[in-house]
């Protein structure tokens, strides 16, 4: 079954857009496990890891110009 559903996600890699396909691929265990409390737990470990991954690669710089400007630069997510 576990190689049925690989052949799944490779076909519609041939078609899908890659965000769709993450998505796909994050849902596919719900073919082989029957217990749908397993696939959301799953699911919520993989989205808490790169929530977490994300934020500890959110930064603020600020930096005096000596002029009366300060220059920043930033990274953060998509809500800010």
């Amino acid at each position: 079954m576990f190689d049925s559903n690989v052949g799944s996600l490779v076909v519609k890699a041939r078609t899908m857009p890659p965000g769709l396909l993450r998505r796909a691929a994050r849902r596919a265990p719900a073919e082989i496990e029957p217990d749908p409390a397993v696939i959301d737990a799953h699911e919520n470990t993989l989205v808490a890891n790169e929530e977490a991954a994300a934020r500890s690669r959110t930064r603020l710089s600020l930096h005096d110009n000596g002029d009366g400007t300060v220059a920043s630069e930033a990274q953060v997510g998509p809500g800010g």
